[in-house]
């Protein structure tokens, strides 16, 4: 997990924070929610998404969600399928 003590000190942790829940710079600059891969899946799963799994992008558009600290992706970047 990126925000593992073992793998970054505080400082690194808060920064990561920061880029995850936005830096609340200005208005836009918010994220009021914030998921671990288990809970994000659950979530999906229980709204009848079915073979859900991580992709390295999404290939929207550049942004955070591409993002890599200290080696490890900070986006969970998931995808799935709904059937009809």
């Amino acid at each position: 997990m990126i925000l593992d003590k073992e793998k970054l000190n505080a400082a690194q942790r808060f920064h990561v924070m920061r880029i995850i829940f936005g830096g609340h710079l200005h208005e836009y600059d918010y994220h009021y929610v914030g998921f671990c891969q288990e809970f994000l899946k659950d979530y999906l799963e229980n709204a009848g998404y079915t073979n859900i799994r991580r992709v390295a992008s999404l290939n929207l558009f550049h942004d955070a969600s591409n993002l890599v600290y200290q080696s490890v992706r900070i986006s969970l970047n998931t995808i799935g399928e709904k059937p009809a």
